[in-house]
């Protein structure tokens, strides 16, 4: 497969995967913050290590460089992003947040 499908593939994958999570976001606002968020990235490290054990690929190993870099997503794109999606869901319907989430890489890609 050429490198540009597996691009469309994985950024089409990805879109999904974010549009069916703010959905699920709502099912979760009268659940406790961090106990959804490690149940979901258990499920995510789970899934994650048996796709590299399926392709046979070593776990990569961060490097003490890459620490800073791995903590700071971890806390911006990730905690933070999804505490701002569950909050969003309980003032506004779950569609019209997919929506908006949605649309933020169209709208990058056209102020760029």
């Amino acid at each position: 497969m050429q490198s540009r499908t597996v691009g469309v593939l994985a950024a089409s994958g990805a879109m999904i995967a974010v549009g069916t999570g703010v959905t699920v976001s709502w099912e979760l606002t009268d659940y406790p913050f961090l106990g959804a968020q490690s149940v979901r990235y258990a499920f995510a490290s789970v899934l994650l290590l048996g796709a590299l054990l399926v392709l046979r690929r070593p776990i990569p190993r961060p490097t003490s460089r890459d620490w800073p870099w791995l903590v700071g997503v971890a806390l911006t794109g990730l905690v933070l992003f999804n505490l701002a999606v569950i909050r969003a869901v309980e003032q506004a319907e779950p569609a019209a947040v997919a929506v908006i989430i949605g649309a933020v890489p169209l709208v990058l890609l056209l102020a760029e």
